[in-house]
């Protein structure tokens, strides 16, 4: 049996890519804690916190409608087409693109439990 090579490259590219889109979402994934949200290793190891405090805004955005500067930091880790976009008031990255399973609830779990709903 001959395999056109074409066809192998094509299939082990897919193969990486489909494993790389699906695999990231058991190695990271976000929750929201009292001090704010944090971004988990193996969902259970948090590696950085996002604190309310440091939360201007949070909307919800397609990739399409994302920054393409140097100031957006896109953590998403579904293939999804909808973005919990978190705008932060201060460091390099001013905006973080992330993916929860439910954006809608997760932008208002924000919403409720950030430093607006405590003034």
């Amino acid at each position: 049996m001959h395999v056109n090579p074409l066809v192998g490259v094509i299939g082990a590219f897919l193969s990486i890519f489909l494993v790389f889109q699906f695999g990231r979402r058991l190695v990271y994934d976000y929750r929201i804690t009292d001090g704010g949200i944090d971004i988990v290793l193996l969902r259970a190891l948090p590696i950085w916190r996002i604190p309310f405090d440091d939360i201007e805004s949070v909307r919800i955005a397609s990739w399409k409608e994302l920054n393409l500067d140097f100031t957006t930091l896109r953590l998403g880790n579904r293939f999804t087409s909808r973005y919990v976009v978190i705008k932060k008031s201060s460091g390099w990255f001013r905006y973080v693109a992330i993916t929860p399973v439910d954006a809608e609830r997760f932008a208002r779990q924000i919403s409720v439990n950030g430093p607006t709903s405590r003034r």
